[in-house]
């Protein structure tokens, strides 16, 4: 080989080591081995060199590299022994089995901070890099050990004086030809140990958590165990049979609890499961720990009642196959819970000596209980029956209560979330989506919606049809939706009614794959629940309909008045922003006509609906209800009045309760009336307070200020423009309404004119051919096309023939000179316009703000009846009509 052939690339170097934190006369420390498959390599134990950066010994290095030696380097610095590094520098890992790309790509995978710098070796292996400060070599140890477990990279990168090639040297391998090594990225971030601590799950945690994942996936119903039956109950069931009850509910609770038995068993006997214990004896145990203990006659009459009546066991299948994989992992493992955390090593349920409490026994370590917290919720996640069990052992272990050890956990979690305000007009800046909607006015995605009303009042009917409109992506009432997938959790009423509600709603018509359906959920089941979003929903919108708050809380030893009753709120939240999903909880109303039970209820959600009946002095309908939004962090509070169709259980909304004919029409209504009637038409505020319906009694700016208020509700669309003025460039905005579609089976082009009421047959028209100007071809279109609805007007013009200049020539389009006839056309009146070699009707959109600003030249904008928008220009001195079409011509 030579010289020229094997180099060094100087700049390259330089960077790299910049990158792992070297700074002028920092030692570096090099090493040079002949590589693998070099016979060489046996008898020679490689060459080492020391420097100070950045003035390393570059002759020396590429002598070496032309003699056959790889460079590598120290990464720590330090010296060459581990013995001599006293700092860690950086954490890396390398895989020689992966493809580059993907090995290039992993920390994305598996949700690592981006590294630091990745160096391509020109070999097999992608090398990542990410710097540390101020890492202690203990701490980097565990680190460095812990990265490459959770990178399944290679194991032997582990000791801190550990080399890795050097980055800008030459890769050199028998047989093949010499590859530059080079930096392939360079983030140059620098990270501390907490906050990589905090990325990288430590290596205790990983084998259980492999261990029970791999355990998971093989469980499967029966086993060949036999499972102690009461493992195979309710936890409130356990807690009877194990402790009895007081009088006044012996016979209720044991009536409960003998069916439960009664019903697991069978189960079990049903799908071949083996278990152990005999259902009336653990029922007679029951009885026994009573207080007083029931009486063998009444103990017996019971248990015959149960066993004609019962349906089967209080938990689902799926609840009980989970108890019984609880209960074999145990076993398996032959250790308890608690045993389980205290044999890892890196877990030590021993005080240091100068604060360990008098008497002088073992207590528990709070940062040990708190990795121990970590684990439980990473491995067995939030709500699960296994999640509960672990936590109530540790809390029994430290000898706190469940909830105090659960509220300490917590506040840690908030201690260690960073604290670090921006500067306002950096975060005003910042590139952020507008919000979104799923249905425009009313539910905005990644919220939580509580809809609160009584029993019967129809609620749930309503939710269905939100359901429908968001589903198949059609507007609800007129407000536009966002097609999303839809999941509808019904545990509130039964299966029969669910079928018979939806089958009236339409809902066996629609397109499969867009709603999803459960009748058996709970929220001790909120990870599936994500779980499943996250599947199904993708990174797509979504909506989840969850009836009611009550049914899906029955599990839960909370009452209705307690604060943590409605807690599971506070995850549906995070799922939301996390997930992209919007959540209506439906639940019931208390005496006053508010959400029952704790007000966290109300406080934890994002908007609060609420549905009732009207007053006698409200004069409604059997049918029509009261939409009260109550609570509405976007903005959409307001009181509205709405209609069941019992026919097919849609609903009508009728607009703002309470309003009569005497009550002016709002601001609102009448700026949504107007662009409803121009769809397409992007107006300025300025233009639309010159608008009669829409600017009397009103101003500029609280015209612009409603407009603002419907846009951030989605009601209408909003453009940015500027004009350039004496002044300089202006910006503004355009409000509008998107063009409606086009009716299926008709051309964008295609007319749609419609008889104007007002016209007859005494009105004359000029003749459209002396109209056109010279060298224009008929039918070229001055604008896009957008397709709006004509609105019917009336003909702002008189009848009879026009004389020279009474009438005006456009491009593309003609209508009489509105001057002469007494007044200037305004928004929204008819004109006539030549287009596709015949005359229809137009409306006119926009007019002339300044009156021809002295100019000889005017125009207005109007939108012809298929929808297209053109200009007209007034020209005068133009020479008359030859034939003025009658209306029959039209």
């Amino acid at each position: 080989m030579s010289a020229k052939t094997q180099f060094i690339d100087r700049n390259v170097v330089i960077a790299f080591l910049s990158l792992l934190g070297y700074q002028d006369n920092d030692e570096v420390f090099l090493r040079f081995f002949y590589p693998s498959g070099d016979p060489r390599k046996k008898s020679d134990k490689g060459r080492k060199l020391n420097a100070k950066f950045p003035n390393l010994p570059w002759e020396q290095m590429e002598q070496l590299q032309s003699a056959g030696y790889g460079c590598y380097v120290v990464v720590n610095g330090g010296g060459h022994r581990d013995s001599e590094v006293i700092l860690g520098r950086a954490i890396f890992y390398e895989h020689d089995n992966l493809d580059k790309v993907v090995s290039r790509d992993l920390w994305k995978t598996l949700n690592l901070p981006e590294p630091t710098c990745q160096g391509d070796t020109g070999g097999k292996s992608i090398h990542t890099y990410l710097r540390l400060s101020n890492c202690t070599i203990d701490q980097w140890t565990n680190l460095q050990l812990d990265l490459l477990e959770f990178a399944d990279a290679d194991r032997s990168n582990k000791n801190p004086s550990r080399v890795m090639r050097l980055i800008g040297a030459t890769y050199l391998a028998p047989g093949r030809e010499p590859v530059q090594s080079e930096l392939i990225s360079c983030s140059n971030k620098v990270y501390t140990y907490e906050e990589l601590r905090a990325a990288i799950p430590r290596r205790n945690e990983l084998a259980i958590k492999r261990q029970w994942s791999e355990f998971d996936r093989q469980f499967k119903l029966p086993t060949t165990k036999r499972v102690p039956l009461i493992e195979c109950l309710s936890r409130a069931n356990r807690v009877l049979i194990e402790q009895g009850t007081g009088e006044g509910q012996r016979n209720d609770r044991g009536y409960a609890l003998a069916c439960d038995l009664i019903g697991v068993s069978n189960y079990l006997s049903k799908i071949a499961q083996p278990y152990e214990g005999e259902p009336k004896l653990l029922f007679e145990q029951y009885c026994s720990l009573c207080s007083p203990p029931l009486e063998v006659a009444e103990a017996e009459s019971i248990w015959r009642s149960a066993e004609v009546r019962s349906t089967g066991s209080s938990l689902s299948e799926s609840q009980i196959e989970n108890c019984i994989k609880g209960w074999e992992w145990r076993q398996r493992s032959q250790e308890t819970p608690s045993e389980i955390y205290k044999s890892h090593s890196e877990v030590n349920y021993k005080v240091p000596e100068q604060t360990k409490a008098e008497p002088t026994e073992d207590l528990p370590n709070f940062e040990d209980t708190m990795q121990q917290l970590d684990l439980i919720f990473e491995v067995f996640g939030v709500g699960t029956a296994r999640w509960k069990w672990e936590i109530g052992v540790l809390a029994k272990a430290v000898k706190r209560s469940r909830s105090e050890l659960l509220e300490i956990y917590q506040d840690k979690q908030s201690e260690t979330e960073p604290f670090a305000p921006v500067d306002v007009t950096d975060f005003l800046s910042s590139d952020q989506p507008e919000r979104e909607w799923l249905i425009a006015g009313h539910v905005s995605l990644a919220s939580t919606i509580g809809l609160i009303a009584d029993g019967g009042v129809g609620k749930t009917l309503l939710v269905y049809d939100l359901c429908k409109a968001i589903a198949t992506g059609n507007s609800w009432n007129g407000f536009r939706s966002k097609r999303s997938k839809v999941l509808i959790i019904q545990t509130d009423e039964p299966e029969v009614d669910t079928r018979e509600r939806l089958n009236i709603a339409g809902f066996q018509a629609l397109e499969a794959g867009w709603i999803f359906i459960e009748t058996n959920w709970q929220f001790c089941k909120i990870r599936q629940l994500e779980d499943w979003i996250e599947q199904h929903f993708a990174s797509e919108s979504g909506f989840v309909v969850i009836d009611s708050m009550s049914s899906a809380n029955r599990s839960t030893q909370a009452e209705e008045k307690d604060s943590s009753y409605a807690a599971p709120l506070y995850s549906l939240r995070d799922i939301a922003n996390r997930r992209n999903v919007t959540f209506v909880i439906l639940h019931h109303t208390n005496k006053m006509g508010g959400a029952r039970g704790t007000t966290a209820f109300r406080n934890n959600l994002s908007e609060v609906w609420v549905l009732r009946k009207g007053d006698p002095k409200d004069n409604l309908k059997p049918t029509q209800r009261i939409l009260e939004i109550e609570k509405s962090r976007s903005g959409c509070n307001g009181i509205f009045q709405i209609e069941l169709n019992v026919d097919d259980y849609s609903w009508d909304y009728q607009g703002d309760f309470g309003l009569d004919e005497n009550t002016p029409v709002p601001l609102k209504a009448r700026i949504l009336s107007w662009l409803e009637q121009n769809r397409g038409t992007k107006y300025e505020a300025e233009e639309l307070l010159e608008v009669s319906t829409v600017g009397a009694g009103s101003t500029k700016e609280a015209i612009r200020k409603q407009l603002e208020r419907l846009k951030r509700q989605g009601l209408v669309d909003c453009e940015d423009r500027t004009r350039q003025s004496q002044a300089g460039t202006r910006r503004y905005k355009v409000y509008f309404l998107p063009a409606a579609p086009v009716a299926s089976g008709q051309s964008p082009d295609s007319p749609t004119l419609e008889a104007c009421p007002e016209a007859s047959a005494n009105h004359s028209y000029p003749d459209a051919a002396s109209l056109r100007p010279s060298g224009q071809a008929s039918g070229q279109l001055a604008s896009g096309q957008l397709q709006c609805e004509l609105t019917e007007l009336t003909l702002p013009f008189a009848s009879g023939e026009y004389a020279e200049d009474d009438w005006t020539e456009i491009e593309n389009a003609a209508a009489p000179n509105p001057e002469e006839n007494g007044r200037d056309l305004a928004i929204g009146d008819k004109v006539l316009a030549y287009h596709s070699e015949h005359w229809e009707e137009a409306v006119v959109l926009k007019i002339p703000i300044n009156a021809s600003n002295g100019k000889s030249i005017r125009c207005w904008k109007v939108r012809l009846a298929n929808g297209n928008e053109v200009h007209i220009w007034e020209r005068r001195n133009l020479a008359p009509p030859h034939h003025i079409p009658d209306q029959s011509e039209l």
